[in-house]
């Protein structure tokens, strides 16, 4: 299910809710959007878990501002996700700039718990989706 999380004055992001279980937050790289785990959405969801893509500021359906894109803003951003949806023992996935969010995210943000953290190559999303579960990508509930 799709929704705006107001994380600043005048700036939404959009974000993408589906399924129930074990939270799984997806950060896309640059320049794609939430869709571009579309597919294991779809698969984690189907295991029981509870997967949500995030449109990073500027991309996708987010609020494009015209300033505020450093590191810091965008782990802020997460944070506010992350508080709004009330999630806890969550797994981050981010992929090439999503990556760097998500590490970026953890540093500001010690006090918030993680359950997993998975920072992707940059071929990973490109292969099938039952290769890269086969390759050892799981998530333990």
């Amino acid at each position: 299910m799709g929704q705006y999380v107001q994380v600043e004055d005048k700036v939404k992001i959009y974000i993408e809710d589906i399924g129930q279980g074990v939270p799984v937050i997806f950060l896309h790289g640059w320049p794609a959007n939430h869709l571009m785990f579309e597919y294991q959405y779809t698969l984690l969801a189907s295991h029981g878990y509870r997967c949500i893509g995030m449109d990073i500021r500027g991309f996708g359906k987010s609020d494009a501002p015209w300033e505020s894109y450093s590191y810091d803003r965008m782990a802020d951003d997460l944070r506010a996700v992350i508080d709004e949806l009330q999630l806890e023992n969550a797994a981050l996935v981010g992929f090439s700039m999503g990556g760097a969010i998500a590490s970026r995210y953890m540093s500001r943000h010690t006090a918030t718990v993680l359950r997993d953290f998975s920072w992707q190559e940059q071929l990973l999303p490109l292969l099938p989706v039952g290769l890269v579960w086969s390759m050892g990508w799981s998530l333990t509930k």
